[in-house]
């Protein structure tokens, strides 16, 4: 997270954030799992990355726990991901409750 990416997580933090994750986009299987913020635009914005050979609530604590180390604690209104629950696990677990949780469309067509 770079310090305009710092920024903007703050400024929106109240509106929506959005987790995703690459899957089978390379032979390493590795995953770059993307933290995103809506902007004044409902705009995804990218705030924070992390490149993992996993998926599961151990990595994104890790994550989440060096964001509130920068940032503090991010309270936003939604939380939207894939149908996985290792993001929401891992959010409740470093940032609280949550008051929204969504499921990304996409991954809802797909089951």
């Amino acid at each position: 997270m770079d310090r305009n990416q710092e920024h903007t997580l703050k400024r929106y933090e109240h509106k929506t954030i959005c987790f995703d994750g690459t899957h089978g986009t390379n032979p390493n299987d590795f995953i770059l799992h993307t933290m995103l913020v809506t902007d004044v635009d409902c705009e995804g914005y990218p705030v924070a990355f992390l490149l993992s050979n996993r998926n599961d609530e151990v990595v994104f604590s890790v994550l989440l726990g060096q964001i509130k180390v920068q940032v503090g604690n991010v309270l936003p209104k939604t939380i939207m991901s894939d149908i996985k629950m290792s993001y929401f696990n891992g959010w409740v677990k470093i940032m609280g409750p949550m008051n929204e949780k969504l499921f990304c469309i996409w991954h809802v067509h797909e089951a």
